[in-house]
């Protein structure tokens, strides 16, 4: 999808397509472990990625935009190596 377009799907079916699809591209003899897990740290990932973006890497008003606290933040962004070079 471009991103002058706008999805008139909700979040929540967005996940559902995505995930479907994750699980249908996958024999269920090669599914991956932890699917859990592997999905959580990416949808956490990208999240945390893309507020940051949003907030043009203010630390301080993604962790609002996030409802987390600003060192919960920063442990993220370790956890998943999306520290910027920006100090």
């Amino acid at each position: 999808m471009k991103s002058s377009q706008v999805s008139t799907k909700n979040l929540h079916e967005l996940v559902d397509e995505v995930v479907a699809n994750y699980l249908q591209a996958h024999e269920k003899a090669a599914l991956p472990q932890n699917v859990y897990r592997l999905i959580m740290s990416e949808v956490e990932k990208t999240l945390v990625r893309q507020v940051m973006r949003y907030t043009l890497d203010n630390q301080l008003q993604a962790a609002k935009v996030l409802g987390i606290s600003r060192n919960t933040l920063a442990r993220k962004l370790r956890e998943h190596n999306l520290i910027s070079g920006k100090g």
